[in-house]
């Protein structure tokens, strides 16, 4: 294919118009080996430079078939991406070129035949992703951000649209102005930020009022639609003319079909954001009472798109401080009883539960469950035990709760958000929206609430549990009088023979009053009747009751706190309910039942623990454990042996004290050998036979945190660790072992086939896919595997002493486990996988923590690729990293004796070869502008520990980041590492001052990160004193070092110091 340069004409050569033809029917045909031949000659022309246009000129050929139209323009657009591909940022298309697909596809976009409806749809497509890849180029935000404000390589392009819109706008038939206006909200979509600040925007707003205001439907919603994204980037051009789009859009809330109604309702959502005062003409009455009669009637919409975004209106209003509340409540009585009806299961909303499948007899499918995610020990504690303690779907899709931290899906009833669900979200926000509000509210929707509950009907019932948990969910005083009675009436509800979803909304009801038990004695007589039933509610045959169940009690326990130790029996209770759930959930459900264990178990660790038993290691800032992000099919039952009944296990145990408080070593009560024995060993029996299968993933975390609450212990010691730790090992090494076999197949197999092509090895492959075809292929290790490994090792390390010490360093069984610990950590910390190269950095600090003696022959292998994890762009990698270096340098920075027999000689530094590449790696980081502060604090408590291991090198250094420095010591909270790491500061600058007098607002920024403190130890205060004295008396300018401070500051210093 050749153009003519000596002309700006192009002309096609016919006889390649005939080729690409057949090129197509070769693509349409039934024979592989045709539509083979036919894509390969395809792929080839794609790059060549005029292949657009010959595609173009036949789109355009009306004498041709539609069939083969179709298809030229379908590689049409497959040629115009592959000739936007930019180089050297020029466009591959020529200008000759793209202007032969300009006049074709406006062309075809004014096709009027019936059957030409793909044509012209396709042509605004086309058009669209010209104008798109001219004018805008990809942001740093993942959107496309313009370039200018004109459409400079297509300037004509909108003055063009308006006169195609005129010229056709006596046409019999509205459908070239259908297809125009369709093309007109593509660019809007696309574009609207070029789009609505060109010199032409301002006609293209007005020709759109117009077309949006004809009789025909379609050319009406592309025009709202057009306006509506166009409304979004708030041009001068539409803003200028809010007056007329807002009649537009009262206009148009008279047209009651669906799609109109639907951009309608979004379109007043957003202009009632900044401009309620224009949309309800200065609020008047009638024009307020005409927006809410709309989206009422949108509310109420059978639609599932606008009754949804319709009924998320009111909320929004109700909640905005500018906004006047007065006549929202004089509406309250015709909008309330319909969101009250809107609760109400539906006859579609039932048809989406699947019932069938709900029994615990019917097996899950695999395939049917959702992902899981594992949570590292660092994530844990932010979850606060709120994991489990939402009802959310499983709840009888509540409202306000957190949300589980494992997917509840079990039916699309329970995963999609419906108009049930947004119904009683907006009761629940209405009730936040003010005292006014609420109490008119209440008044309407408690009577409604009592005759629902009254109902023999059992929709009618469960619609009033989950009414009266959403506008009770923030204060539930208004109330309190009717609890007594009313929380008995939801326990019958909670009982097997009511309906699931009853008894499914009963448990999350029960659960919303969970203060109410803790903090009144109304409340605590109920406790154990709502305990015992929550608890036989777990052990129900639907599987939805079951999820509701184990989230209600987390909520349960998590809010009545240490009621559950009144009675030894409750525990007892709980533990035999956990153990029956066990054996008998299937997959589902289990990741949920892990999950309130862990809830339950952490509430009960926390409330009968006095002290921790190991301390914790020499803290260096924040050090991110670890955490995976491991997408699992959880598995639930597998084939294990049911476990022997344990409903008995605890009846012989106790002393004949049930409400004794104070436990033996002050442990938790699960460090009880009893509640050890009947919970881990399933948990470890599961774990076990579930390696190398993401369902796995919940059973990490539950060992891992449980090792947290028992590790210290000497039953646990005993009789789970050496198995655990070796489990754990074993499984560390050999995914660490499969990924190493998979990396040396893969890397064969490219050598191979680059060889017999005779091409070189390295750089992309572009033929990767064809490996994934390869039957000897072994599968893709799943590192995530190795993550969780490593965050459980770090857990039994920090947890398990003296235990893990003699099995980590003695000899076991002709080996010693330290070896293979010690190989499998260098590489983990030598990955590409950035969650496990921050959990074997997260191990290998620990390790260095507690077995520093021991480890100390074997650190130097560790520290040079420790060092090189110092990148601020690897965020928690980098902080890991930085955390292992201030544990080195607290154990081992310090003189060690030598094998020597020479005294003299017996003192060596052993982390001395590295202060300089720490420092130099260190400063890089403080004196970055782009690094994230939770990485600058963390470097800097590092930075105070090399200092103070070697002050004479470091001081001679320091002016380079002193104010750097400063800065960042005064980012964190007042604990242990910012009071050590200020008193190294305040030697570093009584030895030498000048670094910080000579530096760039130095003197400020001491000054400023002094006062900061608000509760500074005694000797700290002190040495602040000495320091800032030692300023006043030596600087010159001591008044104007005071006098740029803020003032604020000037009088902390003078008050505390005075100075």
């Amino acid at each position: 294919l050749r153009m003519n340069n000596e002309t700006t004409q192009w002309q096609p050569d016919m006889q390649k118009i005939g080729t690409i033809i057949q090129m197509i029917e070769y693509i349409q045909s039934d024979d592989n080996k045709k539509q083979k031949e036919a894509f390969a000659k395809f792929h080839e022309l794609k790059q060549m430079e005029q292949f657009s246009a010959y595609c173009a000129a036949i789109f355009s050929r009306k004498s041709l078939s539609i069939a083969i139209r179709r298809q030229s323009g379908l590689l049409l657009k497959e040629a115009l991406r592959t000739g936007f591909q930019k180089k050297d940022h020029t466009f591959h298309l020529s200008d000759a070129e793209l202007n032969v697909c300009k006049q074709c596809l406006l062309q075809c976009l004014c096709e009027a035949d019936e059957q030409s409806k793909f044509i012209r749809e396709t042509s605004a497509i086309a058009i669209v992703t010209i104008v798109r890849e001219l004018h805008c180029e990809p942001s740093t935000v993942g959107v496309l951000a313009p370039q200018s404000t004109e459409f400079d390589e297509w300037p004509d392009l909108i003055r063009t649209l308006l006169h195609l819109l005129k010229t056709h706008q006596s046409d019999a038939t509205p459908t070239v102005l259908q297809s125009i206006l369709n093309l007109v909200q593509l660019l809007c979509i696309d574009c609207g930020d070029i789009l609505g600040e060109c010199s032409d925007a301002a006609s293209l707003v007005q020709a759109l009022f117009v077309f949006a205001s004809a009789q025909d439907r379609v050319m009406r919603q592309h025009c709202l639609s057009a306006l509506y994204h166009l409304f979004g980037r708030l041009p001068t051009s539409l803003l200028s003319q809010i007056d007329a789009y807002v009649k537009l859009l009262l206009h148009c809330t008279s047209d009651t079909h669906v799609s109109t109604m639907k951009i309608v309702t979004d379109s007043m959502i957003v202009v009632m954001n900044q401009h309620w005062n224009v949309l309800s003409n200065n609020n008047d009455q009638s024009t307020v009472l005409k927006i809410f009669e709309f989206m009422l009637a949108g509310t109420m919409h059978a639609d599932e798109d606008v009754h949804i975004t319709a009924a998320e209106f009111w909320a929004l209003y109700a909640l905005d401080p500018e906004k006047d509340t007065a006549l929202l409540l004089e509406f309250f009585p015709k909008l309330i009883p319909r969101l009250v009806q809107r609760c109400r299961y539906t006859n579609d909303l039932l048809e989406m539960i699947d019932f069938d499948n709900d029994d615990q007899s019917k097996a899950d499918l695999s395939e049917d469950v959702a992902p899981v995610f594992y949570t590292s020990r660092s994530d844990r504690t932010e979850r606060s035990g709120g994991a489990a303690s939402a009802s959310g779907n499983g709840g009888g899709g509540g409202v306000g709760d957190a949300k589980p931290k494992y997917p509840q899906v079990m039916d699309e009833e329970e995963s999609s958000w419906n108009i049930r669900k947004c119904c009683a979200s907006q009761l629940e926000k209405l009730s936040f929206a003010g005292e006014a509000l609420k109490t008119k509210l209440l008044a309407i929707v408690l009577p409604m609430i009592k005759q629902a509950l009254d109902s023999e009907q059992f929709l009618d019932r469960e619609a009033g549990l989950l009414v009266l948990g959403a506008v009770t969910q923030k204060d539930y005083e208004s109330i309190i009088p009717s609890l007594p009675e009313l929380i008995p009436f939801i326990l019958k509800q909670c009982h097997a023979e009511q309906h699931i979803l009853v008894q499914q909304i009963g448990c999350w009801s029960l659960a919303r009053f969970s203060n109410w038990y803790y903090t009144s004695t109304d409340g605590d007589r109920l406790y154990e009747a709502i305990f015992l039933q929550l608890l036989e509610s777990m052990k129900s045959n639907s599987k939805r009751v079951q999820r509701a169940a184990c989230g209600a009690i987390a909520t349960f326990i998590n809010g009545t706190k240490e009621k559950i130790f009144r009675k030894q029996q409750y525990i007892e209770a709980l533990m035999n309910t956990f153990l029956a759930a066990f054996n008998n959930y299937h997959l589902k459900n289990f990741p949920q039942l892990i999950d309130v264990i862990l809830c339950c178990t952490t509430v009960i660790a926390e409330y009968t623990s006095n002290t921790q038993q190991t301390s914790p290691p020499p803290s260096n800032g924040h050090c991110d454990g670890a955490t995976a992000t491991a997408a699992a099919d959880t598995n639930g039952n597998g084939n294990e042996k049911k476990k022997k009944n344990m409903d008995n296990i605890f009846a012989t145990q106790n002393n004949g004290n049930g409400n004794e408080k104070k436990k033996k070593n002050m442990d938790n009560i699960l460090c009880d050998a009893k509640f050890q024995d009947a919970l881990l060993p399933p948990i470890i029996q599961r774990w076990m036979a579930l390696q190398g299968d993401h369902n796995i993933y919940p059973l990490f975390e539950a060992l891992t945190q449980w090792i947290g609450f028992v590790g210290h212990s000497a039953h646990f010691q005993q009789q789970y660790l050496n198995q655990v730790f070796v489990t754990a090992l074993n499984m560390a090494v050999e995914i660490k072992n499969e990924i190493r076999d998979y990396d040396e197949y893969v890397k064969t197999v490219r050598r191979d086939k680059h060889a017999s092509n005779g091409t070189a090895a390295d750089g992309d492959d572009d033929d990767d896919d064809d490996d994934e075809n390869d039957a000897n292929e072994p599968d893709k290790p799943e590192k995530e595997f190795w993550v969780c490994s490593l965050d459980l090792l770090a857990q039994i390390v920090e947890r398990c002493e003296p235990g893990i010490r003699q099995l980590l360093w003695r000899q076991q069984q002709n080996e010693f486990h330290y070896q293979k610990l010690l190989e499998m950590m260098y590489c983990s910390i030598c990955e590409t996988h950035f969650n496990v190269r921050r959990n074997g950095l997260a191990l290998l600090g620990t390790l260095v923590s507690y077995h520093g003696k021991e480890l100390r022959p074997h650190v130097d292998k560790f520290m040079r690729v420790v060092i090189a994890n110092l990148n601020q762009d690897w965020h928690t990698v980098c902080t890991n990293a930085s955390w292992c270096i201030g544990q080195c340098l607290s154990v081992y920075a310090t003189p060690t004796p030598t094998t020597s027999g020479d005294a003299a000689n017996t003192k060596t530094l052993m982390m001395s070869d590295y202060c300089d590449d720490i420092l130099a790696h260190l400063v890089d980081i403080l004196k970055s502008k782009d690094a994230e502060s939770f990485v600058i604090s963390n470097v800097a408590i590092t930075m105070a520990r090399l200092v103070q291991a070697y002050p004479d090198r470091i001081i001679e250094k320091w002016n380079q980041f002193a104010v750097e420095w400063i800065h960042a010591l005064s980012m964190f909270d007042e604990d242990d590492d910012k009071i050590q790491s200020f008193q190294t500061l305040m030697m570093v600058v009584m030895k030498n001052p000048t670094a910080v007098v000579q530096s760039r607002h130095g003197c400020r920024t001491l000054f400023e990160a002094i006062a900061a403190w608000e509760n500074p130890p005694r000797f700290l205060n002190e040495q602040f004193g000495s320091v800032l004295n030692g300023f006043k008396h030596a600087a010159p300018s001591w008044d104007k070092l005071m006098n740029d401070l803020q003032p604020n500051i000037r009088q902390i210093l003078r008050s505390r110091y005075n100075v």
